[in-house]
C-alpha cells in the first residue's frame, strides 16, 4: 500500500518538507544576489539526493510516487513559465532564470534533468529491493558531478583537451563515486557489484562527464545504472 498511517512516513514528509523549504529559501537568496555559480546550483543536487535516499531506504513505494509527482510539477511550472501564463510567469522567471545553465535555451530543463537523473534508476526498476544500481543517479549526479564541479572550480588547473572541465575535477568525481558506493554497498540487497566493478563504473562515469556538455544529468545515471546492474 502506498498510503498508510505509519509514523515513519510522517517523519519522511517532515524531512522532505525541510529540504524543499531549504531549497526555496536558498533559491530566493541566490535570486537576490542576481547571479549564480555552478557551486550554487549543486545545493539542489544535495537536497534532491537526500530526499531520494531517505525515501529509497525507508519507503520505496512512497518515494517512487512522490518522484513522479515532483517531475509532473516541474514540467507544469516550466510550461507556465515558457508560455508566460499570468500570474505565474514573472515570479517563475525571476526565480529560475538566475539558475539558467549552459544546456538551457528558451526552455529551462536543468531542474527537470536533475530530478529525472536522480530518480531514473528507481523509475526503471521500481519493484525491487534497494540495490546499488538504484543509487546510480545519486552517485553520478548528486555526489560525483557536484564534487567534480566544486573541486574543479577551486583546484582545477589542467584542462581536458578541447573542453572546459579539468583533470582534477574528474579525478575527484571518480574518487567520490567510489567512496559513496562502497559506503552504501552494505546497505543494499544482494547481489552487489564487486569493488573492482565499482571502480570501473566510477572511471567510466568520470570520463563521460568530462566530455559531455549537455544532458549529462540524464546520460550519467543511465550509464551508471547499466554498469552497476
Amino acid at each position: 500500500m502506498v498510503f498508510t498511517s505509519e509514523s515513519s512516513r510522517n517523519y519522511l514528509l517532515l524531512f522532505w518538507s525541510a529540504n524543499v523549504l531549504a531549497s526555496i529559501c536558498f533559491g530566493f537568496y541566490v535570486t537576490m544576489q542576481e547571479k549564480s555559480s555552478t557551486r550554487h546550483r549543486k545545493f539542489f543536487h544535495l537536497t534532491v539526493s537526500l530526499i531520494f535516499l531517505s525515501g529509497l531506504f525507508f519507503d520505496r513505494d512512497f518515494i517512487w510516487l512522490s518522484g513522479w509527482l515532483m517531475l509532473c510539477i516541474f514540467v507544469i511550472l516550466e510550461v507556465l513559465r515558457f508560455f508566460e501564463v499570468p500570474p505565474w510567469n514573472d515570479p517563475l522567471n525571476s526565480f529560475l532564470l538566475v539558475f539558467k545553465d549552459e544546456q538551457d535555451f528558451a526552455v529551462i530543463l536543468t531542474p527537470i534533468y536533475l530530478l529525472l537523473g536522480i530518480f531514473l534508476p528507481l523509475f526503471l526498476s521500481p519493484n525491487e529491493e534497494p540495490h546499488l544500481y538504484h543509487l546510480a543517479g545519486v552517485a553520478a549526479v548528486g555526489v560525483g558531478d557536484s564534487v567534480a564541479a566544486i573541486y574543479g572550480s577551486l583546484y582545477g588547473a589542467t584542462k581536458w583537451p578541447r573542453g572546459k572541465k579539468t583533470v582534477e575535477g574528474s579525478a575527484a568525481m571518480a574518487a567520490s563515486i567510489v567512496v559513496f558506493l562502497v559506503a552504501a554497498r552494505p546497505l543494499c540487497s544482494a547481489p552487489v557489484p564487486s569493488y573492482l566493478a565499482i571502480i570501473f563504473a566510477a572511471l567510466i562515469l568520470a570520463a563521460i562527464e568530462a566530455f559531455t556538455v549537455r544532458i549529462d544529468n540524464i546520460a550519467l545515471p543511465i550509464v551508471g545504472y547499466l554498469l552497476l546492474h
